[in-house]
């Protein structure tokens, strides 16, 4: 990881916002969104005055950070940073800022990123409130030109979410401008808060074929998030598992690499930001219900074992490490019991997300007063953290 060493000013935020220029229709205190060009005044939850615009030399390295303002209880975000690559490349990023370190993260993380869009997400529960930077980000200049640095909000774009991973409304975004070999215009200086116009949902087209050999179990219910799980074939295409769904087109899956710690991506209509190619038998992911339709989807009741050895926690996590695991046992085993059928590795910790309520019940070993999380059923998906010492007897 990279060390900063960066002079914090100490300008308050009220001050910044003077300088900033609000378009017809921005609301004058509110959620924005922006990117900073000029980011010495800034660190993880303090901001300096936002600039829009940043003159540098062909080859040189700079920074420049997305930023929020006025936020509640921030989990979670996405961010789809837009460029023109004949101009600037990216050279890396810094996330552990306003939601601290320690975060799992997803998206592009090899370097440079040369296609003119680059997209990365972070998320470190339970949440913070504030203002302050959400990702710095380190960029070369490559020619003679000049590049917007664009911020498109939506779903599969640019998104902030709560604790209880619901969408926060941004009412407001600021794009940056890279001039390479040549000076900033006094008007790009200055910052435009521009309006966000609500958009509709998209109607859901999946791209999987129903009828697939086997089911995903547990699917979300409409505009929410479940810890979904593929019972079937291995190496099945990720849209013919997710389209098995009755009821419901699952909008987007994520699934936690248990080596790289990295989350690797499915969307229906967006192949070429995807990565999730296919699922494998007892394979979790956690998957997003379209908005627009009702979900009938199959449950787990009354399955039992299905790898004929005993019961046993399916992908139990390495140690130090996140993954999401699936109990291939009966209902309502207490959940002490589940974890600790891992054979290499104890649990430190597990977490399932109620596809009802978005809330988050938890399993912390030796720590029964804060453990919501009591029993697990058959097929149920956890999101699971290897301890860093091994299992009793092991």
């Amino acid at each position: 990881m990279r060390i900063y060493s960066w002079l914090i000013l100490s300008l308050p935020l009220a001050a910044a916002s003077l300088l900033v220029v609000r378009a017809p229709g921005a609301p004058a205190s509110s959620i924005v969104i922006a990117v900073d060009m000029m980011p010495e005044g800034n660190s993880a939850t303090s901001l300096g005055p936002i600039e829009a615009c940043l003159s540098v030399s062909s080859g040189d390295t700079f920074d420049v950070d997305v930023i929020v303002t006025d936020v509640q209880e921030l989990a979670g975000f996405q961010v789809r940073l837009n460029f023109d690559p004949q101009v600037v490349q990216i050279e890396g990023r810094q996330a552990d800022f306003f939601l601290s370190e320690g975060g799992l993260e997803a998206g592009d993380t090899n370097f440079p990123v040369t296609s003119g869009s680059w997209y990365y997400g972070y998320t470190n529960l339970p949440g913070r409130s504030g203002s302050g930077v959400l990702v710095r980000i380190t960029l070369k200049a490559l020619a003679s030109g000049s590049t917007k640095l664009s911020l498109p909000l939506g779903p599969l774009d640019t998104t902030l979410v709560d604790s209880s991973l619901s969408y926060i409304a941004v009412e407001g975004v600021i794009e940056g401008t890279v001039r390479v070999g040549d000076e900033c215009t006094p008007d790009e200086i200055t910052p435009t808060v521009l309006p966000v116009t609500p958009q509709p949902s998209p109607t859901p087209s999946p791209t999987g074929t129903p009828g697939a050999a086997g089911q995903l179990l547990n699917c979300p219910l409409p505009n929410r998030w479940s810890i979904a799980v593929w019972s079937g074939p291995d190496n099945v295409p990720t849209g013919d598992a997710l389209a098995t769904c009755t009821g419901v087109a699952v909008e987007a899956a994520y699934w936690l690499d248990p080596g790289s710690q990295s989350w690797w991506r499915y969307f229906p209509r967006r192949p070429e930001i995807s990565n999730l190619a296919a699922l494998d038998d007892m394979q979790g992911v956690i998957a997003l219900g379209s908005a627009s339709t009702a979900s009938t989807a199959a449950s787990a009741a009354g399955l039992g074992p299905a790898n004929g050895n005993g019961f046993q926690l399916v992908n139990c996590p390495q140690p130090g490490k996140w993954v999401i695991s699936t109990w291939d046992g009966p209902n309502s085993t207490a959940i002490g019991q589940a974890v600790g059928t891992c054979p290499d590795t104890s649990v430190a910790a597990a977490y399932w997300l109620d596809p009802q309520t978005q809330g988050w019940l938890r399993y912390v070993a030796g720590r029964p007063e804060i453990t919501s999380l009591t029993t697990i059923d058959a097929m149920q998906g956890i999101l699971t953290l290897g301890g860093v010492t091994a299992p009793p007897g092991g």
